[in-house]
């Protein structure tokens, strides 16, 4: 559902709709239907992907009904941070541990970044995006952390802050890291694969995008992340002069 005709058809719906009805919605990105006269008013129930992913219990019960095993207490802490309790990553592991027999082999495959899980990201995520997002998301994977102003002179777009908002309303994997909404993370597992595809898809750039993060860290006084990324733009003399 994507067409405006039907946002303000359901926008209708609501407007006039009795006491007594209740609406539901799934989808993998929020509607874009206004709901802030609803949510002012407590009558809307919104679950985002944080609500809905697992703990630690749950982990290890998920784990235990699936694949039939007791995954160690230690394994199970280093999934769930890996995973930031992603409900379908852990359904792909378990999968994989149920057609092996060296647990141990596939948690460490699982751990360090799982092929199975990259092809449903490419497949089930990636494929869906416009062109011009998809390489915002490429090119910004070499952050570990950013805002509108870092993004948009990593990845030279003029738009970034429209492309945090269509990223954020897509909810594709990005987590808020202060109350205001300023400064974004990926999900580890997703930036993980979105810097594997960086590395296939735009091999050449990979010094330009780092040097380009370094200066804007540089002059954000956050010298760290710039010498860091200095030395993966290969660049040890503009590295050592921040130093």
């Amino acid at each position: 559902i994507a067409s405006p005709e039907v946002d303000e058809a359901i926008a209708g719906l609501l407007a006039h709709a009795p006491e007594n009805l209740r609406l539901v919605i799934a989808g993998r990105s929020a509607p874009s239907i206004r709901l802030g006269k609803l949510r002012a008013a407590g009558e809307v129930l919104e679950l985002a992907p944080a609500d809905l992913a697992f703990d630690l219990e749950e982990t290890r019960s998920f784990l235990r009904d699936r694949c039939q095993i007791e995954v160690p207490a230690r394994e199970v802490a280093a999934l769930l941070e890996t995973t930031e309790g992603w409900p379908a990553s852990l359904q792909m592991i378990a999968i994989s541990m149920r057609s092996s027999t060296d647990l141990r082999r596939v948690l460490r495959s699982a751990i360090g970044q799982p092929q199975l899980l990259r092809r449903y990201l490419r497949e089930e995520v990636m494929q869906e995006l416009p062109p011009a997002l998809r390489d915002f998301l490429l090119r910004t994977s070499i952050l570990d952390a950013f805002n509108a102003s870092l993004a948009a002179a990593v990845s030279e777009v003029t738009d970034a802050a429209e492309m945090l908002a269509e990223i954020e309303r897509r909810q594709l994997f990005v987590v808020s890291l202060d109350d205001d909404g300023h400064w974004f993370r990926y999900h580890h597992l997703f930036g993980e694969c979105l810097r594997k595809d960086l590395e296939q898809t735009y091999p050449h750039e990979l010094a330009d995008l780092h040097m380009r993060a370094a200066e804007w860290l540089a002059g954000a006084r956050r010298l760290s992340d710039a010498v860091r990324h200095a030395m993966e733009a290969k660049a040890p003399e503009r590295a050592l002069a921040l130093v």
